[in-house]
């Protein structure tokens, strides 16, 4: 008598069973990959945040370097530099080179040059992993030809011009105004004043027309008729600081987060420098909201602090007068 195997029979899953599955797993891909891809977002924003944070220790330890002051957003250099050579040899700078039409024919010295050569930070503490390619290209990039900037790159932080200025340090008649470099010991709040900010995740909002870009640019956010130039005293107005979301408010944020993200064409630094600043992180309204998401924000006592664009107007955190000035400002902001 042969031997009888005794295997249970089985059985194959119906095809109604075999789609239950399916559901089920392609449900629960659906819940944890916004959760996944949240939990990304929120580690770059902090990997921006430090990033940023190194660069407040950089300007701090400038400042103990140079009698407490800041440094200036861009200075023209005395001597032009082709992009080789350790650290661009001389970084040194005269007083008489800064006009109003300057001279870009020798390239710039970038305030980020200036906190490198204090700390030797290194390159990427200006990037920010939530940005293209970590940030903007140099004003004038080492490998283009010609003459190159001494500036980091990529760049993803702005200062704020009310404490870092321009190198307008001169007008062109006596009664004119210019900017001056900054004492960090005449800030009235040094931990509710912005020392610098994130550039916007979009390059051409930070480009001028023509194709110029201006990651070398320091960023305005305190709105009244002030100009670098102007024979007047510069008088704050009430309320001072821009948000289209205010009725009455007289300083404005013309195009959404949205509009700005998706630009196509050069410009918005120029006309509204508050345009250029960041608000892709997770938080506020979200990134795709019109509003836009939240930022990280240095400050001048070197804390980082990541909210929404809007907050920062509330206390008059791009600061309670333009410190980066000469002449007297005949009224500080209060609430």
């Amino acid at each position: 008598m042969s031997a009888t195997r005794l295997y249970p029979k089985l059985r194959a899953f119906t095809l109604i069973e075999l789609l239950v599955v399916i559901s089920i797993i392609a449900l629960l891909i659906g819940i944890l990959l916004p959760a996944l891809g949240g939990a990304r977002s929120e580690a770059r924003a902090i990997a921006c945040a430090r990033h940023l944070r190194q660069v407040a220790i950089g300007l701090t330890a400038y400042n103990a370097e140079n009698k407490d002051l800041y440094p200036a957003a861009y200075v023209y250099t005395t001597t032009p530099w082709d992009g080789s050579g350790a650290l661009g040899g001389s970084g040194s700078w005269r007083w008489q080179d800064q006009t109003k039409a300057g001279d870009g024919g020798r390239g710039y010295i970038h305030w980020s040059w200036s906190a490198l050569g204090v700390e030797q930070l290194e390159g990427d503490a200006f990037s920010c992993p939530e940005m293209q390619n970590g940030g903007l290209e140099a004003t004038y990039p080492a490998g283009g030809g010609g003459t190159v900037d001494r500036q980091v790159s990529p760049m993803a932080y702005a200062p704020n011009e009310a404490i870092i200025p321009r190198n307008k340090f001169f007008g062109n008649a006596p009664t004119e105004r210019g900017s001056k470099l900054v004492n960090a010991s005449i800030l009235l709040s040094p931990s509710e004043e912005i020392i610098a900010t994130e550039f916007i995740d979009n390059p051409l909002v930070a480009t001028a027309p023509g194709g110029a870009i201006k990651s070398h640019r320091p960023l305005f956010g305190i709105g009244s008729g002030f100009f670098v130039g102007s024979a007047v005293d510069y008088t704050f107005a009430a309320p001072f600081y821009r948000d289209d979301r205010a009725p009455g408010n007289n300083y404005r944020i013309g195009s959404t987060y949205k509009t700005l993200l998706n630009k196509t064409t050069e410009g918005g630094i120029d006309s509204n420098p508050m345009e250029a600043v960041g608000r892709h992180h997770p938080g506020g309204d979200g990134p795709d909201s019109e509003d836009g998401g939240t930022t990280n924000f240095s400050y001048a006592d070197g804390h980082v602090s990541r909210k929404t664009l809007f907050e920062t107007f509330d206390d008059a955190e791009w600061g309670k007068r333009v410190y980066s000035v000469t002449g007297s400002q005949s009224v500080e902001y209060t609430r």
